[in-house]
C-alpha cells in the first residue's frame, strides 16, 4: 500500500510496530485461556478489541499514515511533530486514515469470526 502523503516516518513505523506486538500476545494468551476455561461460545467475542489494537499499528505502517496525526493534522516524520497546512495533503491523510480503520475492523472482524466457529 503506497501512500503519496505519509504523516509519519521510519522510526515511528517502528514504534507502531512494537506497540502492536504487546497487544497480539494478549490476544493469543486470550484466545488461549478463553478456550480453555470457558464453554461460553460467546466469550470468544472478547479478542476483537485486543485484535484491534494489533491490525491498526500494522495497517498505519502498511499506509505510513497515523490515524491520530491525520484527524489532528500533524506529521511526524521523525523530526518531531509539525503542522500540516496544506488543505489537499490533510484530506488525503485523512481518507487514509479512514482506510486504516476500515481494514482493521474488517481483519478483525473475520479474525474474530473464525475463532468464534473453530
Amino acid at each position: 500500500m503506497t501512500n503519496s502523503c505519509p504523516n509519519i516516518g521510519k522510526k515511528q513505523k517502528q514504534m507502531r510496530l512494537m506497540i502492536g506486538m504487546f497487544p497480539l500476545f494478549f490476544t493469543l494468551i486470550m484466545m488461549f485461556w478463553i478456550s480453555i476455561a470457558s464453554d461460553n461460545r460467546l466469550m470468544r467475542f472478547l479478542i476483537f478489541i485486543p485484535l484491534m489494537a494489533t491490525t491498526i499499528p500494522y495497517f498505519q505502517v502498511r499506509a505510513s499514515t497515523c490515524v491520530f496525526n491525520s484527524f489532528a493534522g500533524i506529521k511526524n516524520m521523525d523530526d518531531g511533530n509539525k503542522v500540516v497546512t496544506d488543505s489537499s495533503e490533510l484530506k488525503q491523510q485523512r481518507k487514509m486514515a479512514i482506510i486504516v480503520l476500515i481494514q482493521s475492523i474488517a481483519l478483525s472482524s473475520v479474525l474474530t469470526l473464525a475463532y468464534y466457529y473453530i
